[in-house]
């Protein structure tokens, strides 16, 4: 027993000495295994989980027709023939019973214009209407203004070979009729109200096979009178963006910027690219418009950023599915169907962003909380963008 015993106690002694570069490679191997899964978790987390946009179900359907509005959105309730106006959280406010299921939605910061046929109805952001009219001639287009609406129709007193008789009213809120702007002497291809002061614009084009070319027109309607215009040859504009100092013309073959003297400052080419009007971000002294390559299928495999203060840069996405963009303080957003891209447009950071549900389609929001509404399926979400 006793040399038992004192073999016993001599081993334990050995074996310590033995033991501990083997608990040491031990202690190292877990430490490394733990520090691998945290810094897999990490990444794993940073790339969905903790980065999954919030989100909030609106209480319409794909099927109805909605426009952004605010930090929410307006709808028509076909089915109930209900006009609702809902906040970024889902939450009905204000609306109406018995709305015409067949009227169209026009929205800016302040006003809401429902209107199709020959009826036009204004709509305070309270929810109190401030014009109901109804025309003679069916209405082309409407547009909002923050203080004012611009009403496009068809003068068929007016119909030339080159002039499709189109005649823009403008009114104030109260209904008084600003400025009738009845000196379109090409085809109307586009109106609206840019600045704070509801300036107006007004493309127009030569669209027959004999001569192709465009002008950008600027009124201003409370003055009632034309501030000036630019001219574009050889091709069409289907867009225009102003700054405080610049009018920024995007054709089919080239984007122009002008002065408002009508002095061109530059010329860039577009060839095969559309801009993407939902991508624009504008301030006083520069403009961001995202432009896209679209292929057969009519999905965006490639985007180009275009600015006045620097030279245009290519943009290869690396979220997959059929993307639709916004732009909101400055970035440029790439939807796919799962994912979203944010592109810092002034350093080219990339941060990706899980999407809460597979996107259809994507429509900027009109409010000031970063907010887009993505289509999947019937149901309509609404996204706030970090």
């Amino acid at each position: 027993m006793s040399s038992s015993y004192t073999s016993v106690r001599r081993s334990p002694r050995r074996e310590r000495r033995r033991s501990h570069p083997a608990r040491f490679l031990l202690f190292l191997a877990l430490f490394l295994v733990l520090a691998a899964l945290v810094v897999l978790l990490v990444l794993t987390l940073r790339s969905s989980g903790t980065r999954a946009l919030q989100f909030a179900v609106m209480p319409f359907s794909a099927d109805d027709t909605f426009a952004p509005f605010r930090s929410g959105a307006v709808y028509i309730d076909a089915k109930a023939e209900e006009l609702w106006y809902a906040d970024a959280s889902g939450r009905k406010g204000w609306g109406f019973r018995h709305a015409d299921p067949t009227l169209k939605l026009a929205t800016s910061s302040e006003i809401v214009a429902a209107w199709g046929g020959d009826k036009l109805q204004v709509i305070s952001s309270t929810g109190k209407i401030l014009i109901n009219k109804q025309y003679e001639s069916e209405l082309k287009a409407v547009r909002c203004g923050v203080a004012s609406v611009a009403v496009a129709l068809r003068d068929r007193t007016r119909v030339t070979e080159e002039h499709d008789g189109s005649v823009i009213l403008v009114y104030d809120l109260a209904g008084n009729l600003l400025d009738k702007i009845d000196d379109l002497t090409l085809d109307l291809m586009d109106f609206g109200f840019f600045g704070e002061d509801d300036q107006l614009f007004a493309i127009l084009g030569h669209t027959d096979s004999v001569s192709v070319g465009s002008r950008v027109a600027v009124y201003n309607p409370s003055a009632q009178k034309s501030t000036g215009y630019v001219r574009v040859n050889d091709e069409l504009v289907y867009d225009a963006y102003f700054t405080a100092n610049e009018i920024v013309a995007v054709g089919t073959e080239n984007i122009y910027a002008f002065s408002y003297t009508g002095d061109l400052r530059s010329k860039t080419p577009c060839a095969g690219l559309i801009a993407l009007s939902d991508t624009t971000y504008a301030t006083r002294s520069n403009l961001v418009v995202t432009l896209a390559r679209p292929d057969a299928e009519g999905r965006f495999s490639s985007y180009t950023v275009y600015t006045l203060t620097a030279p245009p840069y290519a943009v290869d996405p690396s979220v997959e599915g059929k993307a639709a963009l916004c732009t909101a303080g400055g970035s440029v957003y790439i939807f796919g169907a799962d994912l979203v891209e944010r592109l810092d447009t002034r350093s080219g950071a990339r941060t990706t962003y899980a999407m809460p549900h597979s996107a259809d389609a994507v429509i900027t929001a009109g409010g000031s909380d970063n907010c887009v509404f993505a289509v999947s399926g019937d149901s309509v979400f609404c996204l706030r963008l970090p």
